[in-house]
């Protein structure tokens, strides 16, 4: 109770604040599990399981009080065909799911044309060029570019829709 105490008295909000990116932590996770894990049973190509499997390559969401969905939250170093790869992915599930006769255990989620950032600013390292956008990309020192990304290997179509 005391460094609750200490923590507000630092900067007020700060344990609220804490306890919800715990959060996010955690549904970040229980959503890379699952499109790790269908990937895998479905038997998707190496080069989109890599993508699929790192926790930061995964968009976090925002529950919203007046239209009672989640908001995915936009990753600032993911380019396009990596949001869509992610997009479509949802959407095989969603598919997959109704056809089986199962139940979906996703979060009803919307995409907005500009979303909020995400709190988590950190990248994937070891993803193919693409999965980064190039601006965010161009703007890294030559060093932390060949340390981020795999420059060998492509891992999208040039149309992104068609890729999945």
């Amino acid at each position: 109770m005391e460094g609750i105490f200490c923590k507000e008295q630092k900067k007020t909000g700060k344990h609220h604040f804490h306890h919800q990116r715990k959060a996010l932590q955690e549904s970040c996770r229980r959503l890379r599990n699952e499109k790790y894990k269908f990937a895998i049973s479905q038997d998707f190509l190496k080069r989109y399981i890599r993508i699929v499997n790192p926790i930061q390559a995964h968009s976090n969401e925002e529950y919203s009080q007046e239209k009672e969905v989640y908001i995915a939250r936009k990753l600032p170093f993911q380019s396009e065909s990596a949001n869509r790869l992610m997009c479509n992915l949802d959407e095989i599930i969603k598919k997959t799911y109704h056809k089986e006769g199962r139940r979906n255990q996703h979060r009803h989620q919307i995409h907005i044309r500009n979303p909020p950032t995400t709190y988590f600013l950190k990248a994937p390292k070891g993803l193919p060029i693409y999965f980064y956008d190039v601006c965010w990309f161009d703007e890294k020192l030559p060093s932390q570019q060949t340390n981020l990304a795999d420059v060998g290997t492509i891992a999208f179509l040039r149309d992104a829709t068609k890729s999945l």
